[in-house]
């Protein structure tokens, strides 16, 4: 009975040692498994840095045009109110100097007829009651002729010029708007110059025949003011769509614009570094470094908006171009570097 149980128990004792793992075995296969592991995630992170090469990088424009908008000039809508001012000025100091000369004539024509008249009053008479009645009648003739005289002045609201005065202020006037039109031409573009030409002309044209129409000065001014206002709002809206000024740019704007690019640029580095490599972010930089010198170079420049606008355009088309073809051989020597592994 003692010998059956100590038979038992060295048959339980040689089954549990027979189904413990070996302790060697047990240390080996846990490695194993992590390795798998490690190898099978590198495979899928080298997957999807290999998707992530096939894709066009993401170059954004890395010039903002938009450091161009509100640099536009106003074009100086005093030009005309201040042209039709110094003419009407001149018109009327010549109309008012023309005037009073005639005036004068008209006064000493009524003077020297009213003195024959007294003169022939007086020999007419053959006593000196009758020199002192025809006296008096020729006075309170000559009287009511003064008066007549003096409200005929009151009754002129206005002076009009004569058609040579009108045709010298139109010769005048179409001198001055044609000299302003070239000067347009200079500062906001020519087809700016151009289309504001006519409306400068019909400004003129207007203005001309208001001096010759216009019944009194308020009526004249109000017209004269219609004028000019039309004339504005035309040239306004001409300049808002039209106008190409010689500009250069304010330097805390490039300032400012530098800035932005040099974020944009880094945010673009951070991401190839992930996919290249430190090596492929120099060769970007060094692109980057060309298109920030250049427009700056451009910005300052005192030249057309529109040669800027497209000189900037063609800026941002370089610099996507120029990373996309960087891209391109990199991953052309990513695939020549993995053949040589293969080997």
């Amino acid at each position: 009975m003692h010998k059956s149980i100590l038979l038992v128990c060295g048959v339980c004792c040689a089954v549990l040692v027979s189904c413990q793992r070996p302790a060697e075995e047990s240390k080996a296969k846990f490695p194993r498994k992590a390795n798998i592991e490690r190898y099978v995630q590198k495979a899928k992170d080298a997957s999807r840095l290999a998707e992530d090469r096939k894709k066009e990088l993401p170059v954004e424009n890395i010039v903002d045009i938009s450091v161009l908008s509100n640099t536009k000039q106003e074009i100086k809508l005093d030009f005309l109110t201040h042209l039709f001012e110094k003419n009407k000025l001149t018109l009327e100091t010549r109309l008012l100097e023309t005037h009073k000369q005639k005036i004068s004539e008209q006064l000493s024509e009524l003077i020297s007829k009213n003195i024959l008249q007294s003169q022939q009053a007086i020999s007419d008479a053959s006593t000196t009651t009758e020199i002192s009645e025809k006296l008096n009648q020729v006075l309170a003739t000559q009287e009511k002729e003064f008066k007549d005289f003096i409200e005929l002045q009151k009754s002129v609201e206005r002076l009009t010029p004569d058609q040579g005065l009108l045709d010298n202020a139109k010769a005048y006037l179409s001198y001055q708007t044609e000299q302003y039109v070239a000067q347009i031409a200079q500062e906001y573009g020519a087809e700016s110059a151009e289309l504001m030409k006519p409306v400068f002309e019909k400004a003129v044209q207007d203005y001309v025949y208001a001096m010759a129409s216009a019944s009194n000065q308020e009526s004249l001014q109000q017209k004269i003011t219609e004028i000019v206002q039309q004339a504005q709002t035309q040239l306004q809206d001409i300049n808002a769509t039209h106008a190409d000024p010689l500009a250069s740019i304010e330097e805390e704007k490039i300032t400012s614009l530098r800035a932005e690019m040099i974020t944009i640029h880094q945010n673009l580095e951070s991401y190839v570094e992930s996919l290249y490599g430190k090596e492929a972010v120099l060769q970007t930089r060094k692109i980057f470094n060309e298109i920030l010198d250049e427009t700056g170079d451009t910005l300052r420049q005192n030249s057309r908006l529109s040669q800027k606008k497209q000189i900037l355009e063609n800026l941002n088309t370089s610099y996507r171009q120029r990373i996309l073809e960087l891209q391109k051989k990199w991953n052309l020597e990513t695939i020549d570097s993995e053949d040589k592994k293969n080997i």
